[in-house]
């Protein structure tokens, strides 16, 4: 009555996926649609490939794309 909706996923989303939500009347007219975006919460994979240099000052490798590496 006041447009409210909820609706559950058949499969849960938790890995940054963009879902688009859209509204269509009983004439069958569709808006615009709305997107939300998933929290990711699948952690990186390890990073790889990690080297150090010859001299003992560089750490090298290769990790997830946007993840932040710590040593």
């Amino acid at each position: 009555a006041d447009g409210t909706f909820s609706v559950t996923l058949a499969t849960p989303q938790t890995n940054g996926q963009i879902l688009s939500v859209v509204s269509t009347d009983t004439a069958g007219n569709a808006s615009d649609a709305a997107n939300v975006t998933a929290k990711d919460t699948t952690a990186p994979t390890e990073p790889s490939g990690i080297q150090l240099s010859d001299d003992g000052k560089t750490i090298s490798g290769k990790g997830e794309v946007g993840s932040t590496v710590t040593v």
